[in-house]
């Protein structure tokens, strides 16, 4: 028994670099959830219902061990947000996978893209599971195991490392979908910002400690404040949106020459920040993009926070000293003391029933509050006992009933120069500036020079807004959930601990109990019916083209079982092959921006948009299904080949 013990020991302590500087490691791994008969999470109906796949979704992870063997893991996810319940979870997962770490949620940062494209059903809230009826159990652990290995991976492949930091402005890459509270900020505040939304564009950048050339870059982890809605409520294929353009982008230009390279694009304070900045165009009351189309909109916002990445990446950025300080509390939001007065249990306005008409119009109209009139549905919320909710007429008492959470995850972590603090929520664009400057003000003591906010981090709980901006209870502050003083709670609680920063961390606060999981829904893994199943891997439509151009949408129909099979089973459901003298080779995998799979009843369809960048050859389309739910058999169906000129 001892023996074992001491094999044990010796294996970590070898397995383990124990050189000075930063040790750093990367990997991504594929979370891509069911793709077909599920809700999609963000747009808070039970539509738009999923029917295919516009591109794969991942976990990137990356972990940080500094001079003292602290460990951090930092992960970026592509989903809507991150639940307690999911980080919970990861977090057993990691420290049964890496017992000798002693990991508690002070070293796991897990932050989402905010995609609104992603299958939705992973909250233990039954306010976020409302779109698919119940947490889709079947989500839930594609997102927790793949989240886990991603950060084993990035374990084991921990090497010597430098790690930088850059601090830029993207201008023009978001605008304000909700500008009218906006201007009713300090106009000196305002003007600090310069612009509508938060044009604040931060990136780390991880080197091989023996070269600090862009040739031996490991990966880049950057925070932008822009919605991931540039696929409107109407699309049906699941996406990473305007970030999965932009990671996909940037690790094809930089995976080249940087084998293994990993680009996480995380969000900011952008619960205000639309990324459809051409605003109306059509006079329909909602805002498009300049090229007016989901897929198109979703490449023009990513391409530029790809390239404001990319021009960055090009500087090796300023060497952060490998120092981490990890603080992590859980906070009961339901009763803090702010201004003489407190925040409230968490309770929904009328107004956020409305949703945006920028972003994805709901029911009934934004900026209805308790002095400008209300109808009976929602009278009670407007009575004295309620008065700690302000001028929000109260629609749904949320969190006396558990439908959405009190208590809150709150962590606050220095990497060297810089810190990151990771709200659970969505900050305005004036709600996340007051906190980084009250922030940055409280940390210089301690060398931070400046603080990151990571949003969608750990947890959700909806909006934060300014006071300003919650009393004209527009979309986002009838989704400020406790009170209007929300903003304040959040910078009482942080600035308590920026005042006490040289500190420990102090022993672990207890996490608030969580149904894991709650109220439980299941994926599609019904199989077609039997007339259909002798029929998989026929082609229904072949492709219509012998020849075919760049730019050019080619596709092929054939009979298929259930994709969500697929899905769960890790396979592989759709390639662009090239025929080259050894046979043919894959191109492109269904994790391209430019292939599509759309799948009904049955049907399948696999599309590719030629790309111009594309040789000239001879081309085929794959798609691959399964037989059963097990996977223990595929079915294949090849297109006729077509020439690329």
């Amino acid at each position: 028994m001892y023996f074992h013990r001491f094999t044990l020991f010796v294996f970590f302590l070898f397995s383990t670099p124990v050189l000075a500087g930063w040790v750093s490691g990367q990997a991504k791994v594929d979370i891509t959830g069911p793709i077909y008969d599920t809700a999609t999470m963000g747009y808070a109906v039970p539509t738009p219902i999923a029917s295919g796949l516009h591109q794969r979704l991942y976990a990137r992870a990356f972990v940080m061990q500094d001079d003292h063997q602290q460990t951090f893991f930092m992960i970026h996810t592509d989903t809507c947000f991150i639940t307690m319940a999911l980080k919970e979870r990861v977090l057993k997962n990691l420290r049964l996978a890496l017992p000798h770490l002693r990991l508690s949620h002070a070293n796991l940062m897990i932050m989402a893209s905010h995609t609104h494209s992603g299958p939705g059903g992973f909250s233990n809230h039954f306010y976020y599971n409302a779109p698919s009826k119940g947490m889709v159990y079947e989500n839930f652990e594609i997102l927790h195991k793949g989240i886990t290995q991603a950060a084993v991976e990035a374990y084991n492949s921990r090497t010597q490392s430098k790690i930088t930091w850059q601090r830029s402005k993207l201008f023009g890459g978001a605008k304000n979908r909700s500008i009218l509270p906006f201007l009713q900020n300090p106009q000196a505040e305002r003007e600090e910002i310069g612009q509508d939304t938060d044009p604040t564009f931060d990136q780390l950048q991880f080197y091989a400690a023996s070269q600090g050339s862009a040739k031996k870059l490991k990966g880049v982890f950057n925070w932008f404040a822009a919605h991931a809605t540039s696929m409107d409520k109407n699309n049906t294929l699941i996406s990473g949106d305007n970030k999965g353009y932009a990671q996909y982008w940037l690790e094809k230009e930089l995976g080249q020459e940087n084998p293994g390279f990993v680009s996480a694009f995380a969000n900011a304070n952008g619960g205000d920040a639309s990324p459809n900045i051409a605003g109306d165009i059509d006079g329909d009351n909602a805002w498009e993009c300049a090229a007016n189309e989901n897929k198109a909109c979703a490449e023009e916002l990513g391409l530029m926070q790809a390239q404001k990445s990319y021009a960055l990446a090009k500087n090796s950025g300023k060497p952060l000293n490998a120092k981490l300080h990890l603080r992590h509390q859980f906070v009961d939001f339901a009763n803090i003391e702010v201004d003489q007065s407190k925040t409230c249990y968490a309770a929904v306005g009328i107004s956020m029933l409305a949703g945006t008409s920028e972003d994805g119009q709901g029911v009934g109209e934004e900026g209805v509050t308790c002095s400008n009139g209300f109808g009976p549905l929602v009278k009670r919320g407007c009575r004295p006992a309620m008065a700690c909710h302000g001028q929000k007429p109260v629609v749904i008492e949320s969190g006396t009933v558990g439908w959405h959470p009190n208590v809150l995850p709150l962590q606050l972590v220095q990497i060297g120069q810089i810190a990151v603090v990771a709200v659970p929520s969505e900050f305005t664009t004036m709600a996340g500036h007051r906190l980084r400057k009250q922030l940055e003000r409280g940390l210089k003591p301690y060398g931070v020079e400046a603080v990151v906010i990571a949003g969608y981090a750990n947890g959700y709980s909806s909006y934060v807004t300014t006071e300003e901006e919650y009393a004209l209870q527009h979309y986002e502050g009838a989704s400020t959930l406790y009170g209007p003083k929300t903003l304040k709670a959040y910078q009482k609680i942080f600035g308590q601990i920026a005042a006490d920063f040289a500190a420990p961390n102090p022993p672990e606060t207890a996490a608030p109990e969580l149904d894991e999981p709650n109220k439980i829904g299941y994926a599609n893994f019904k199989p077609v019916r039997r007339k259909t199943q002798k029929f998989f891997g026929s082609l229904i439509e072949d492709v219509q083209v012998s020849f075919a151009a760049r730019s050019q949408e080619v596709g092929m129909l054939a009979f298929a079982n259930n994709p969500n099979f697929s899905v769960y089973a890790k396979r592989k459901m759709m390639s662009v092959e090239l025929k080259t003298p050894v046979g043919w080779q894959e191109y492109l995998s269904g994790s391209d921006w430019n292939t599509e799979l759309h799948y009904d009843r049955g049907v399948a369809e696999a599309k590719w948009t030629i790309g111009l960048d594309t040789p000239a050859g001879e081309y085929r389309i794959g798609y691959f299904g399964c037989y059963d739910a097990e996977c223990l058999e595929e079915f294949k169906a090849y297109s006729s080949s077509f020439m690329v000129y």
